[in-house]
């Protein structure tokens, strides 16, 4: 997990946030991270990986009741890192499929997450997943440099999954 995690981040980020943050990253703190993050999460939490063929993590979801109250959303995807060559082929699908599954039995009814403003790539992914941009930002410190970030929602899960599941 920890891997994927510094590995997307390394891809995904590059350009797009402080090369002095990516580069700070290191599969030890991330494991460490992952560590403290899974004996701490609630009943409520989900953690989800996808795997290759050989067993290997290539891809994980973290999702939950949302942290802080957005409209009518009351679910959260809260980090999904995938490795840039597990894209493109149905893995981000599943992984999202998963979280909706989850918040659902949880009896939550609906979704959001946050994304890099200047991510084009991973918007589009939302969009293609269905889900709406909200018009609703917020920008973050990081490393000295201001970062937006922009929320996409799915009013229905139960929408969502039918979606994914044809």
């Amino acid at each position: 997990m920890a891997r994927v995690h510094v590995d997307s981040w390394q891809t995904t980020y590059s350009g797009l946030i402080p090369q002095s943050y990516i580069d700070q990253l290191t599969v030890e703190r991330r494991t460490a991270f992952w560590t403290a993050e899974l004996q701490r999460e609630g009943a409520h939490r989900g953690t989800f990986v996808a795997c290759n063929s050989a067993g290997e993590v290539i891809g994980l979801v973290e999702c939950g009741p949302i942290r802080k109250a957005l409209g009518q959303y009351d679910g959260e995807l809260y980090v999904i890192y995938l490795l840039q060559s597990a894209q493109g082929q149905g893995v981000g699908r599943g992984l999202f499929h998963a979280v909706a599954t989850h918040l659902t039995a949880l009896g939550l009814e609906s979704m959001m997450l946050w994304v890099l403003k200047n991510n084009p790539s991973a918007r589009g992914f939302y969009a293609a997943m269905g889900g709406l941009d909200l018009g609703v930002e917020q920008v973050h410190d990081v490393h000295g440099q201001q970062v937006s970030e922009v929320a996409y929602g799915w009013s229905s899960l139960k929408r969502l999954l039918e979606r994914l599941e044809r």
